[in-house]
């Protein structure tokens, strides 16, 4: 919970998020390329290696997100019934 009041860390979630989304973008552009080149075995590859790269970048991005929302949710949740009782 200390770590929403920690100078920088909403903007360095942001931050990942945005080198992720660029990660995604960068990933498609090389999956779309090699998909129009038709090279069987390396577009193949290019491909795969794509894919998986692309699931680890979001896997490791959205890790962080997931923990700040959780965060906020939780410390909304304990000031309504708090504020409610």
């Amino acid at each position: 919970m200390q770590n929403l009041l920690v100078t920088g860390y909403t903007t360095g979630i942001l931050k990942i998020i945005g080198l992720m989304l660029l990660a995604v973008a960068i990933f498609s552009l090389t999956i779309y390329f090699a998909y129009i080149m038709k090279s069987l075995l390396f577009g193949f590859l290019q491909i795969v290696t794509s894919l998986v790269l692309l699931i680890r970048s979001l896997v490791l991005a959205w890790t962080s997100f997931i923990v700040t929302l959780l965060l906020i949710i939780v410390l909304s949740g304990i000031f309504y019934f708090g504020a409610n009782d």
